[in-house]
């Protein structure tokens, strides 16, 4: 969520950073590589054990970071579902955080922290958050979540393009070891997060981003991608012209008389949907929607048709059942 200025908190953090910076006490910096680029902010609050804000050391300007690749359990009122609950252990888990990002005697006060943007992934998700890795104190917290068991491997949204193997590693440490979320204990905490069925789950979801991954990267722009091409996807549809795009479907509801949206997740002041005219919503039922939003499906699809605008929503109409593929090319099934 982004914040506006505030001036007189900005003017004080800039202080405090210069002082840091005078003093030579700032955390090491991340090591370069391929696929990802750092930034320097600092830290103004841990919300929780996946969730931070910062605020830019020059111009001020608040942000709240979502870390990628780990999904800590819930502390609070949005513990609000059978596979998101709020738990003792997501209480825990945001007081130890708090404390790791404390500044300890001869650190910064506030701390400067290095988020890192995956090259070719979103910068921001569907809430405004920006989506990061954060390094502080010469390590990757977001590792440190998975390998001492803070957080399982979160890959619904996509493997890490930089990470994958360090974090595949470091489950399989934090699970062998029983630490976390995977000791047995927590199920006599009261609610806990079925991960028999989440991790399958996401690592269904994980092969199949990975497969639309390695065909854009063989033919770029062929396919959209929701996530990362909206811009691209709507002058498409400004233009009128046939496109297809890749992405998750969020929500199917009923509009109008009787119409359906099918839904992306997509901000409401960047919307785009699949149009389902009444005339045609028996031939839906014709088409792999079920497999795609059925509970612990795929999750994602490939959707074809002619661009158009409604107002200021971008939209596909609707008109045949091949207009929907589990694959692209259709019909090529890859993923078990």
């Amino acid at each position: 969520m982004r914040h506006a200025h505030r001036p007189i908190r900005s003017l004080i953090l800039s202080l405090l950073l210069a002082v840091c910076l005078s003093s030579g006490g700032l955390a090491q910096e991340p090591p370069q590589a391929p696929g990802i680029e750092w930034e320097e902010w600092v830290l103004s609050r841990v919300v929780d054990g996946d969730t931070i804000e910062v605020v830019h050391p020059v111009d001020g300007t608040e942000e709240q970071v979502r870390l990628i690749c780990v999904d800590t359990e819930e502390k609070g009122a949005y513990g609000t579902s059978e596979t998101k609950p709020k738990t003792a252990f997501g209480v825990y888990t945001a007081g130890w955080a708090a404390g790791w990002f404390e500044p300890l005697e001869g650190e910064p006060a506030p701390p400067t922290v290095h988020l890192g943007f995956e090259t070719g992934g979103e910068r921001r998700g569907i809430y405004g958050r920006l989506l990061a890795h954060v390094w502080y104190r010469d390590e990757n917290f977001n590792l440190k979540l998975v390998r001492e068991g803070w957080s399982p491997y979160f890959n619904k949204y996509g493997n890490s393009r930089v990470f994958h193997e360090e974090f595949v590693e470091a489950q399989q440490v934090a699970r062998e070891q029983q630490l976390g979320v995977w000791d047995p204990a927590r199920q006599d905490e009261g609610a806990t997060r079925p991960y028999e069925l989440l991790v399958p789950w996401w690592e269904l979801r994980a092969r199949v981003i990975d497969e639309f991954r390695a065909y854009d990267e063989e033919h770029p722009d062929e396919v959209l991608d929701i996530r990362t091409d909206l811009e691209k996807i709507r002058e498409r549809c400004e233009a009128g012209e046939e496109l297809v795009v890749f992405g998750a479907v969020s929500n199917v509801r009923t509009v109008g008389r009787n119409n359906l949206w099918i839904e992306f997740g997509t901000p409401d002041d960047e919307r785009f949907i699949v149009f389902v005219p009444v005339s045609t919503r028996d031939l839906l039922e014709e088409s792999c929607l079920d497999e795609v939003t059925e509970e612990f499906g795929r999750g994602y699809a490939y959707f074809q048709g002619t661009g158009t605008m409604y107002h200021d929503i971008a939209e596909i109409v609707f008109e045949d059942p091949s207009q929907i593929s589990l694959t692209w090319p259709p019909g090529e099934e890859r993923t078990e």
